[in-house]
């Protein structure tokens, strides 16, 4: 759910984008149709080529965008980024995923003691105290979110691996940034209030804001171990 919104979001064309390319490798009847129209527009409506990231939001005649950069949508473009890269053939995917990646976890989560800074103004200044007061948001939590440093980390490995498979060179940061998100969001996010299982989020101090323990969250760990352990 979203909350009832009904603006154009670049969060569910990311997911429109790689649902297609999975219909596509499956050879379902209208999926090329489907994986064009979503490359069209995110090319053309969310894809910043001078931000080298994702644009977050527009009212639904593409006017009024919304004056935010999230990291959790640019996270799950650089998914749909590796499946359409995938599936198409173009690197140039690639390309700008590894750009997505530099910014906000190279850039910003690196000079954070990679704790993923998820809210940003449309400049790309971070905004700490976003949502401070609507701790629990579903999809714009307040702090860190150890869940996502887990499904950065195996984004990031699967970046590396696919880029070297395609012959594009890689920075020598890429695969240090993945293990520095793992481990921390190991040493931080696991246990730390004495309970089993991942918080949900952490405040910039790694005190734990919102203890729930989501389903999603431990998917990610589980999935970021299976491929960090195929890389080491």
């Amino acid at each position: 759910e979203d909350g009832g919104k009904t603006d154009k979001q670049a969060y569910l064309h990311a997911f429109v984008a790689l649902a297609a390319s999975s219909a596509v490798v499956a050879g379902r009847p209208g999926a090329q149709a489907l994986l064009s129209e979503a490359i069209q527009i995110i090319q053309t409506r969310f894809w910043s080529e001078q931000e080298g990231a994702m644009r977050e939001s527009f009212a639904q005649d593409w006017s009024n965008e919304e004056a935010y950069r999230g990291a959790n949508s640019n996270m799950h473009s650089t998914e749909a980024f590796l499946a359409l890269a995938d599936v198409t053939g173009d690197a140039q995917w690639l390309d700008r995923a590894l750009s997505i990646v530099e910014r906000v976890i190279h850039q910003h989560a690196g000079a954070n003691n990679f704790q993923v800074i998820e809210h940003f103004t449309q400049n790309w200044q971070p905004l700490p105290d976003y949502n401070r007061e609507n701790p629990a948001d579903g999809f714009r939590p307040f702090g860190t979110t150890p869940g996502h440093a887990f499904e950065w980390a195996r984004l990031v490995l699967h970046l590396e691996a696919a880029r070297r498979h395609a012959g594009r060179s890689n920075p020598e940061w890429l695969l240090d940034d993945a293990r520095q998100l793992f481990a921390n969001a190991c040493r931080y996010g696991w246990d730390v209030d004495g309970a089993p299982g991942i918080v949900y989020t952490l405040d910039w101090q790694n005190q734990p804001v919102v203890r729930h323990r989501l389903h999603w969250t431990h998917c990610e760990a589980a999935a970021a171990a299976a491929t960090y352990r195929r890389v080491t």
